[in-house]
């Protein structure tokens, strides 16, 4: 997929290529916009996956439960529900993880030396390293993005698995019946 990301010498290129301080002020705000965004973003996934998480805990809770009343093959369709629950639940624990790797700006990017001697020079310095930090959580909250997704089709899974494993024993249930009532009949 082709991308309309630039490179930090394009970016610092850019940045100094103009004369306006306007300009500045106006690249420093959508970048503080942006990574606002990027933050935000990853507070929702976090809050997804812990959802995620909850559910995939629970039906594993309710097999393990219920372990004791299942047999034969529906106890092979709990196990599949039970495996893919737990695989779900590993995703979102991963993507939870995920978020100890942001970029932090250090002392030298806050407070840069070239900059102090003039207010836009600062301006468009932060600007280069807010770009810098938008880049690398960018890159986190996509792979948490991607570990959810994961984690959600798991726990798809486990539930479609389950509700199969339900219908084919209130299926056997049926037929059983339906086999003792033609012996009654008989």
């Amino acid at each position: 997929m082709a991308t309309n990301d630039l490179s930090k010498e394009e970016v610092r290129d850019l940045v100094y290529s103009y004369q306006k301080p306007e300009v500045t002020d106006q690249l420093y705000d959508f970048g503080k916009t942006l990574l606002e965004e990027v933050q935000s973003r990853a507070g929702r996934l976090n809050a997804q996956s812990v959802t995620v998480l909850g559910w995939s805990t629970a039906i594993l809770g309710f097999l393990f439960a219920g372990a004791n009343r299942l047999s034969g093959a529906v106890l092979y369709f709990a196990m599949v529900g039970a495996v893919c629950a737990l695989v779900g639940m590993m995703f979102s624990v991963n993507a939870l993880r995920t978020r100890g790797n942001w970029d932090w700006p250090s002392d030298q990017s806050w407070i840069h030396k070239t900059g102090l001697v003039q207010e836009d020079e600062l301006k468009r310095y932060h600007i280069r390293v807010m770009h810098d930090v938008r880049r690398g959580r960018l890159a986190i909250v996509n792979a948490k993005a991607r570990s959810i997704a994961y984690a959600e089709w798991s726990l798809i899974l486990a539930a479609t698995v389950l509700v199969a494993g339900f219908a084919y024993q209130m299926l056997l249930a049926k037929i059983a019946c339906l086999v003792a009532f033609a012996k009654m009949i008989q």
